[in-house]
Parts: structure tokens; C-alpha cells; sequence
């Protein structure tokens, strides 16, 4: 479970071994929406893939954007831990500047993920000591007042209680410290959900659900207040990809492991249901030339919140607007 390189004796003394032997149990009462063992089987498929790298372009630009309003903060000294929920294959911890940070400890509910992260980090200078835990991000392992700062990148539109999930991050995150993360919501994929809709209803007279259900930017602010977050800042950036045509978005969709493991709809599509999917989709969306392809979008919710800030303002404090 654990992979240490350099002198990690301080993370693993802030980790809760009781919970980590309970982490794999789901903490949530409430009606799941998410199929997590289905999503585990997504992940853990696509990192073993030998080109998972070409499927890296939307978690690699989300990456960036994130450890750039890490950079943004206006910290008074070195973090000295900081963990990233979700390890997002290694692409968070390769854009950290480590000039912010001492040590990052890596989780996530996918082995093959942290297996891949792991495996992306061995091939870059050792630029500050990484650990690697697997873990349910509604069961995060770790003491109390422990982290300095929580990065999330692209993970949390799977979890089922994302408030267990925010209220483990902020009691595991030290006073004045803040949660950054990002993950897709709103509008995502709408043209694709419209197409099959349309679809299902032209040839079985009907339709059921093949894109999981989004968050939204409010939804995202509310948790995060109900959890305890301070001076939250939620902004919403929207990001539109070319594809040749509905086919290889779906072939993309699932060599990212983001294929549909919802608990509600259907996840089998007859294949007339396909054929005539791709023509609405490229009748609705698509230019008046077919080369062009057609268009995909996502909506990407990045947000911040601190517990306990020092300062009462976002700005003071280092929040991104």
C-alpha cells in the first residue's frame, strides 16, 4: 500500500492507520448515485492501457490550471505536506512547482491510477519526496490538522457523498490551509446526452440516462459552506474539443476511464441507436462541413475554500477569483 521515496516519516506519522484499514468501507448513508466498483474497473482499465498517455489532453490542461492557482496562493512559508486526492495519473505532482511544497502524499481509489502515478513520477528528477496511498475519497486516512493544503483534480464528479468527502478534507487540513480542486459539471457533454436522447426516443420510443449526472457551481459552494470552508470562490471555466466524430469521443471518453458507471440509466446502446446518435449529433452541432467534426464541451468547476482563515478577505488570503 505504501511507496516511499526519501524521508517520509512525517506523513506517515499523520496518517490514521485504523482508518486505512477502513478506507475501502463506504462512509455514506444517503442513495448512491455511482457505481464505484464499476468505476475502479474504468480507471484501472485505462491506466494499463499502452498509449494511456494520448487519453491524458483534457486531465493534463485541467492540471495545469489548477497547480497554477497553487502558484497563486500567497503563502508565508513552505508547505510542509500537502496531499492530492486523486492522484489524476501523475499529472498534478508533475506540474507542482516545488518551490511551494516539502513532501506530497498521492491517493487514490484506483490502483492501476496510483500504480501509474508512481510509475510517471520514477521518470522525473526527485524534486520532493511523494508518497502513494490507496484510499475512497469519502475515507481519507490522515489526522486530523495534518495537511497543509488538499489539491483535487477531475476525480470528485464520481464521488457519491462529496459531503463526507469535503467535511474529511477539512478536518484533516490545518487551520488557515485551503482546498483547491476542479471537476467537471454543469453543461459537460450536453451535445453528446442530446444526440442519444434524441436517438433512444426515434428508435425505442424512449430514452435512458448514458451520461452520469453534473454537479453545478452553486451545488459545488453550498458543500463546501455546509462542510465548514471559508471565504469559498467557485468559478466555472468552459473548455469545447474537435472530434472527427461521435465515435471517437466515446472511444476517448473511455480510454480516460470517464465512461458511464451510474448506478441509474442503461449502459448497453443497440447499435441503430449509435448510428442514428452520431447523425443527429452531427446534424445539431457539427459545421456545414463534415471535416470539421463536431464539437464536445466541458465544464470545468474549479474551486477554493480555507478552513479557519487568518485574513477575512479572498483576496488577502490568496483566493482565485
Amino acid at each position: 500500500m505504501w511507496h516511499l521515496r526519501g524521508g517520509l516519516l512525517q506523513a506517515i506519522n499523520r496518517v490514521d492507520l485504523a482508518a486505512v484499514c477502513s478506507s475501502k468501507r463506504a462512509s455514506s448513508t444517503q442513495q448512491p448515485v455511482f457505481n464505484k466498483p464499476v468505476r475502479i474497473k474504468h480507471l484501472d482499465a485505462s491506466s494499463q492501457k499502452k498509449d494511456a498517455h494520448v487519453y491524458d489532453y483534457l486531465r493534463e490542461h485541467v492540471a495545469k490550471e489548477v497547480c497554477d492557482r497553487v502558484e497563486d496562493l500567497k503563502l508565508e512559508r513552505k508547505l510542509d505536506l500537502v496531499l492530492n486526492l486523486g492522484s489524476c495519473s501523475g499529472l498534478v505532482s508533475r506540474n507542482l512547482n516545488p518551490e511551494k511544497l516539502r513532501t506530497l502524499l498521492q491517493t487514490d481509489i484506483s490502483s492501476g491510477g496510483l500504480t501509474r502515478s508512481r510509475r510517471l513520477d520514477s521518470t522525473l528528477p526527485l524534486r520532493f519526496p511523494t508518497s502513494y496511498i490507496q484510499c475512497d475519497e469519502e475515507a481519507i486516512p490522515l489526522r486530523e490538522n495534518s495537511i497543509d493544503l488538499v489539491i483535487s483534480c477531475l476525480n470528485l464528479h464520481w464521488v457519491n457523498d462529496l459531503v463526507t468527502c469535503f467535511k474529511n478534507v477539512y478536518n484533516c487540513l490545518g487551520n488557515d490551509c485551503a482546498f483547491i480542486g476542479a471537476l467537471t459539471g454543469g453543461d459537460t457533454l450536453y451535445e453528446l446526452r442530446s444526440s442519444l436522447q434524441l436517438a433512444e426516443m426515434e428508435r425505442l420510443s424512449g430514452f435512458s440516462s448514458h451520461i452520469a449526472p453534473k454537479t453545478t457551481g452553486q451545488d459545488i459552494a453550498t458543500l463546501l459552506q455546509v462542510s465548514g470552508f471559508k471565504l469559498i470562490t467557485v468559478d466555472i471555466s468552459e473548455l469545447k474539443i474537435y472530434y472527427p466524430s461521435m465515435y471517437e469521443l466515446m472511444f476517448d471518453l473511455q480510454g480516460m476511464g470517464e465512461n458511464n458507471a451510474s448506478l441509474i440509466g442503461s449502459n448497453h446502446m443497440h447499435r441503430d441507436v449509435l448510428q442514428a446518435g452520431s447523425s443527429i449529433y452531427q446534424s445539431l452541432y457539427g459545421g456545414e462541413n463534415i471535416d470539421q467534426g463536431v464539437p464536445a464541451t466541458f465544464q470545468i468547476i474549479h474551486f477554493i475554500g480555507w478552513k479557519n482563515p487568518k485574513r477575512s478577505t479572498p483576496l488577502q488570503s490568496g483566493a482565485i477569483n
